[in-house]
């Protein structure tokens, strides 16, 4: 039996921290009518980046920016690949993903908020960026930093080391 419901069409993804899938309203999640998002695996900003396997440093928002500290992912596709270190099985920098001249940022936890992990050589990360998607709006950052909405502004994704 098909059943019919009513109201906006819905978003369907799946959280693979909480091992559970997630809906959210097409608006909410910043698709406009017609055009749906794109995933970060289709920005030319992350050939050869692994945002699922990189971690989460830090993050900090102000006044129109959003900035995301990552020790990045990165694979012999990207121009930024290195040799890995021995007890790496990938390339890790550190970089930065930056949201500017954003409108509204909504959903973005405080630091404070948010338990780290500890690793055992005493390094502390936030996960990992669990999606990415940029619509025509703005962008949607999830994390254990929080379903980060995003209306307006431009992505910057940079190497600093």
């Amino acid at each position: 039996m098909l059943a019919l419901r009513a109201g906006p069409p819905q978003l369907v993804t799946f959280c693979a921290a909480h091992k559970k899938r997630q809906f959210a309203s097409a608006h909410a999640a910043g698709v406009m009518c017609n055009r749906l998002p794109m995933d970060w695996t289709e920005l030319s900003e992350f050939k050869g980046i692994d945002l699922n396997d990189s971690f989460v440093l830090s993050w900090n928002q102000t006044n129109d920016k959003v900035e995301i500290n990552l020790e990045a992912s990165i694979w012999p596709q990207s121009a930024y690949y290195i040799k890995p270190k021995s007890n790496e099985y990938t390339c890790y920098r550190r970089a930065t993903l930056t949201i500017l001249g954003a409108v509204e940022v909504t959903g973005l936890l405080p630091m404070g908020a948010v338990k780290p992990t500890i690793d055992p050589d005493g390094t502390e990360d936030y996960g990992n960026i669990d999606s990415l998607r940029q619509s025509s709006n703005g962008y949607s950052i999830a994390g254990e930093f929080g379903i980060v909405q995003i209306s307006g502004g431009k992505l910057e994704f940079k190497i600093n080391t």
